[in-house]
């Protein structure tokens, strides 16, 4: 048996809010991972030809920006 290595990861947001044309307007700046760690998701075990035990790292995404707007009509 084993365990994972540390996780973590920092997630910001950063939104701006505005009215016009009767609506509530807030547009958002996200980024997902900010230190852009690999976090360990899962192993994949497998068979080497000489008949070893290999084990391969799945890791979480990337640093991930994300930019977006919602609107809502009062």
């Amino acid at each position: 048996s084993g365990r994972k290595p540390a996780y973590h990861r920092l997630d910001v947001r950063a939104t701006g809010r505005k009215n016009f044309w009767g609506a509530d307007w807030a547009f958002y700046l996200d980024v997902i991972n900010l230190y852009n760690r690999a976090n360990v998701l899962n192993y994949s075990y497998f068979v080497r030809d000489d008949l070893s035990l290999g084990v391969r790292e799945t890791n979480m995404f990337p640093i991930l920006p994300t930019i977006g707007v919602t609107g809502e009509v009062r």
